[in-house]
Order: structure tokens, then C-alpha cells, then sequence
């Protein structure tokens, strides 16, 4: 693998790592509550969203050839 390519790949991985760091945060200061409201009117709630987001996440663990999926059955849930 190039020096470029190699570099790429830690800017996308350090990038995705950052934004799991977030989305941790945001996990610790929103109430059960919150969680449980819809985003907007008729909209899904914030526990569907993280489960959406958990899922998808948990597909990129296989396209960037981490290994394979941790929870699999989110995919079809989400």
C-alpha cells in the first residue's frame, strides 16, 4: 500500500473515530426522555436514530475490513 493511501486511510478512520466520540457525548447528556421524543412531529425518535446509526456503523466494520459485522441482526430492525 502507498505512503498516500496509508494516510487516507487514517485520516477517514481517525475522522470516524471522532464522530463515535460525539455521538458518545450526546448518548450521556440526553435523558431517557429524550430519547424517547420524536424529533419532530410525526418524525422517529432519538432511540430509533441511535439504533439506525448503530447499525449502519456496525456495516462499516466489514466494508473497511475490520472484520465482520458485531451485531447483524440490527440491520434488519433498522
Amino acid at each position: 500500500m502507498s505512503n498516500h493511501n496509508e494516510v487516507a486511510i487514517k485520516i477517514i478512520v481517525t475522522a470516524w473515530q471522532g464522530q463515535n466520540k460525539k455521538l458518545d457525548d450526546l448518548i450521556a447528556k440526553l435523558s431517557d426522555h429524550q430519547w424517547n421524543t420524536e424529533t419532530a412531529p410525526g418524525r422517529n425518535t432519538g432511540i430509533y436514530l441511535l439504533g439506525h446509526l448503530t447499525a449502519v456503523n456496525d456495516g462499516m466494520i466489514g466494508i473497511l475490513g475490520f472484520g465482520e459485522k458485531l451485531h447483524p441482526e440490527l440491520e434488519e430492525v433498522f
